[in-house]
């Protein structure tokens, strides 16, 4: 991830400006590990197991749409497409190998927004001259959450952040443009596309009450992500039987992750492993500058993996 990483490991990141701020390397060892798990049990269970070692999962239109459209969840080599998937991501937030599910529900849909508002810039003494495009985009900025607060139906959550704002004036020049980017989430597909809509109307109509104009674009990324619910209770039963510890039902998490595209195909459950602890120091969570995990957690999460591969098989 574009993050400069402050942890001193010894296998700290050694580009700068990039680091594993989500756990994705540790990801692909536990999935790895239980591919060990399951070729050294081989002789005790019956089926196929399909592992999917996921691309670009940070960026859209993310792996999981790309290993889908090429075949991915189809027949493969002589084998039957599969019945069900998991899939399994670290969170710091939850104690050392303790398990966190949700049945239906889950996840947010995430899409990206772009906008530049342009007007006419110039010397800032002279603002009468001109039209003003960092008024405009503030009012914009303001404007849109009421898409949120007064357009919304009740009852459906959603979140609308800016992260990026962008003038590239100085204290006396006003610049002619202005940049915003910014992610719009939900759970719900019907508000989603309808707030697009809103978004867009919203932000032209504003700049063009200040004389300026603002150009909108909406990258549709990932959708929601809603868990199977047997699924859900499958990792909840096997977390107990192989940790002794309950499960933990987590909340509605407005985070995206685009293995949302494979639980529209086929059944599916998305859950967390717990990673956080004093050695890991859990305040630092994901996509954070000094994000890191306790290791141990990667033994359950291995075997967790391999074990509902096996019993998902005999339901």
């Amino acid at each position: 991830m574009p993050i400069r990483e402050a942890n001193t490991f010894e296998f700290a990141s050694e580009t700068d400006g990039v680091m594993h701020a989500c756990g994705h390397d540790a990801h692909t060892a536990m999935l790895l590990s239980a591919a060990r798990i399951l070729h050294a049990t081989r002789a005790e269970w019956a089926g196929t197991v399909r592992l999917l070692f996921q691309p670009s999962e940070e960026k859209v239109p993310g792996g999981a749409k790309v290993m889908i459209e090429e075949g991915a969840l189809g027949e493969m080599e002589g084998v039957g497409a599969p019945e069900a998937i998991f899939g399994q991501h670290v969170a710091p937030h939850l104690p050392t190998g303790t398990v966190g599910v949700r049945p239906g529900p889950f996840m947010a849909s995430a899409d990206e927004l772009y906008l530049t508002v342009r007007g006419e810039g110039g010397h800032a003494a002279s603002p009468h001259l001109l039209t003003d495009p960092v008024l405009a985009q503030a009012h914009i900025l303001t404007a849109l959450q009421a898409v949120i607060s007064r357009s919304r139906p009740p009852g459906i959550a959603s979140i609308l952040s800016f992260g990026r704002v962008e003038a590239l004036g100085a204290t006396n020049v006003i610049p002619d443009e202005v940049s915003l980017v910014g992610t719009f989430r939900s759970m719900d597909d019907d508000w989603r596309f309808r707030a697009h809509d809103l978004i867009r109307r919203t932000a032209e109509h504003t700049a063009e009450a200040f004389g300026a104009t603002c150009e909108v674009g909406i990258d549709v990324g990932y959708p929601a992500l809603t868990n199977t619910p047997a699924l859900a209770q499958t990792v909840a039963e096997t977390a107990r039987q192989l940790t002794g510890t309950e499960a933990t039902e987590v909340p509605e998490w407005y985070a995206s992750e685009d293995f949302a595209w494979y639980t529209r195909e086929i059944p599916g459950c998305f859950y967390v492993l717990g990673t956080g602890s004093d050695e890991a120091d859990s305040r630092h969570g994901l996509h954070t500058p000094r994000f890191t995990i306790d290791e141990r957690a990667m033994e359950t999460g291995a075997a967790l993996l391999a074990a509902l591969a096996v019993r998902s098989g005999e339901r």
